[in-house]
């Protein structure tokens, strides 16, 4: 392909469209920003500037323009990602791929042969009919059935086996992918009699299977439900999750995805219009599928089964999504039911209109689940929910969450609120609130390069009790207001203008560098690119404003309009007290009258606005 068709192949693709298909993005002034697909992350450092026609990391560095992020997205080579180039926009592409040939294509072709073999035994031959019966009992329908391409594997020995040596594959290559086993100098079908799920990756290609017993055999207590394929060169469990290849365009229109239990509960919710369902499979959640997903939202709602081994699977769930930096909600389903039950049962209206009302947080879920099936006149089972009750309340960080959920407990219990209060108060002295983290653990896969900063000393080193480098909180509390935006930044930066000699002089210097060189180059604030630009002197007072602020004000503080006028109020305030001092100082120092008059004339101007500002001021 010439340099100049490729360029404006590039140069003429709509980046923002593309990088959509995996990536959430939200629009920030000229550009778009969304959580990084390469890496996990809490605050977004995924850049798309559609001027430039790129996008970039900076946090991890990955990315570029339109050919190299979609060749490191999707982990193919250039000649592929030149044709999938070329397929998004909608151009016959007429080159080749025999550049570098993917050394798994084997492997895919053997999975989507026995998929395909899966799929027409269980349309053609008698032996499907009682598994379409099942499956119909299942509420799959046969546009269902098509949609996942659900198959059925023959009671046969060796069938399998024999479709794909006659098909030319060889029998070690058929044995790693999990579909046969040799046993006495023969291979017979790992899979038999059994209703198979093909498992495939996001782009739609088959890398394993789920089977499941049906008829009289799901009788048998000897034969697990479920038998998924072992993992592969192409099929990891931990990375993989089902129906992820039909979910990631609801993601994307949505901005939510949904995590359920198993492959029956996805379909269910796919069939009752929740397209955006995913499963993972025979594993916990773990921070690869996080990875994945982040691609396309930030947002996660866990609705497994609603039994004990549920809950516990969602507590661990909560805690890997709330790590990769997930805004976490759950839906609870009653009487301990599951999606597919539920569905089966009601009806796939009644779940949706039940699924969307009962959307609650991930702490309203943890509080819930702690009453589950209590016998609260057990007053052993009593103070067991409200230290847990209490634990939970540590973490919120909220004086209003916090006088929330002890009102709840309150009513839950039966108890006054005082009392509950009282025990609530005594229970925090004897426990250590968790420290909230400053600098997210942005949970970097192996192989990329941690982040310069994470190292870094969080307090100053050799310091028992690091010397108080400021004269107000306001000095501090500007630098969380500037951080919001770059039009809040310049409006502090132009109001404090003539008062920036009442901060210290590490302030002045932070402060410097973060409004004429970072904001001179960015136009919105990623933690990442901001720590990555400053010298280490600059850095250790960021820590240093950092640790400040978590020490003085433990359950937080709201860094909105208000408390911004007050800082700027307060700046302001005692930068017009250092000019007074300065003044006197003069006046005490100078003879000549006139000039003398003219200081305190000064001095009295300076008194007279700083007490007026202070009139037209509420204190935050």
């Amino acid at each position: 392909m010439a340099d100049d068709e490729l360029n404006n192949l590039i140069a003429n693709t709509d980046i923002v469209s593309l990088v959509s298909r995996y990536v959430s993005l939200e629009k920030k002034g000229k550009n778009y920003m969304g959580l990084c697909p390469f890496h996990n992350e809490k605050t977004p450092s995924f850049v798309v500037s559609p001027e430039k026609g790129l996008a970039t990391c900076f946090g991890c560095h990955k990315g570029g323009n339109a050919l190299t992020f979609l060749k490191e997205v999707e982990n193919v080579s250039t000649a592929e990602a030149i044709k999938m180039l070329y397929e998004f926009n909608g151009v016959e592409y007429k080159g080749n791929l025999s550049a570098k040939e993917d050394p798994n294509k084997k492997y895919f072709e053997i999975m989507n042969t026995a998929k395909d073999f899966y799929k027409a035994y269980l349309n053609q031959d008698v032996s499907g009919v009682e598994a379409i019966k099942y499956l119909n009992s299942r509420g799959m329908d046969s546009e269902l059935i098509d949609t996942f391409d659900v198959g059925l594997s023959p009671n046969i020995g060796d069938t399998i086996y024999q479709v794909l040596t006659k098909s030319g594959y060889l029998e070690l290559d058929i044995s790693d992918m999990s579909l046969v086993d040799a046993k006495q100098g023969r291979f017979y079908d790992i899979f038999s009699n059994r209703i198979m799920f093909p498992i495939k990756d996001e782009m739609g290609k088959t890398v394993a299977f789920s089977a499941r017993i049906f008829g009289k055999d799901s009788k048998d207590k000897s034969q697990p439900k479920y038998i998924n394929s072992r993992e592969t060169k192409i099929f990891k469990k931990g990375e993989t999750l089902f129906n992820l290849n039909l979910a990631k365009a609801h993601i994307n229109k949505k901005h939510r995805v949904i995590l359920h239990e198993g492959q029956m509960d996805v379909i269910a919710s796919y069939k009752a219009g929740l397209g955006e369902a995913v499963c993972t499979l025979g594993t916990a959640l773990t921070f690869e599928h996080t990875n994945k997903l982040r691609r396309y939202t930030d947002s996660a709602i866990i609705c497994y089964d609603g039994d004990k081994a549920g809950i516990a699977a969602s507590l661990k769930a909560i805690n890997t999504f709330t790590r990769a930096g997930f805004n976490v909600h759950l839906v609870l389903l009653p009487n301990g039911m599951d999606p597919d039950e539920f569905v089966l049962k009601f009806g796939k209206e009644e779940y949706e209109k039940y699924f969307e009302s009962h959307i609650i947080d991930s702490i309203e879920y943890q509080y819930q689940v702690l009453f589950l099936n209590k016998d609260l006149s057990d007053r052993t089972v009593l103070e067991s929910i409200k230290n847990d009750v209490f634990s939970l309340i540590m973490t919120l960080n909220s004086q209003i969450s916090e006088e929330r959920y002890l009102q709840r407990l309150s009513e839950s219990l039966n108890v006054s609120l005082d009392a509950v209060s009282a025990d609530y108060n005594l229970y925090r002295s004897n426990h250590v609130s968790p420290a909230p983290e400053f600098f997210p653990d942005d949970g970097y896969d192996p192989g990329y390069a941690e982040p310069e900063y994470v190292d870094m000393p969080m307090a100053l080193p050799n310091a028992q009790e690091p010397k108080k480098l400021y004269a107000n909180m306001a000095e501090l509390r500007i630098f969380k207001h500037a951080e919001r935006s770059k039009q809040i930044a310049m409006q502090i930066d132009r109001e404090i203008m003539d008062d920036m000699n009442i901060l210290c002089p590490e302030s002045q210097s932070l402060w410097n560098s973060l409004i004429y060189d970072y904001y001179m180059t960015f136009d919105e604030f990623h933690l990442q690119s901001f720590v990555r630009s400053l010298s280490d002197k600059d850095m250790q007072h960021y820590l240093y404003i950092e640790g400040e602020l978590q020490r003085i004000y433990v359950q937080g503080i709201e860094f909105d309009d208000a408390d911004l006028r007050d800082c700027i109020s307060k700046i302001k305030e005692l930068g017009a007290q250092s000019r007074n001092k300065h003044l006197k100082e003069q006046v005490n120092e100078t003879s000549d009258d006139t000039e003398k008059s003219r200081l305190l004339d000064q001095v009295f101007k300076n008194k007279f606005k700083t007490s007026h500002k202070k009139d037209k001021n509420v204190k935050h």
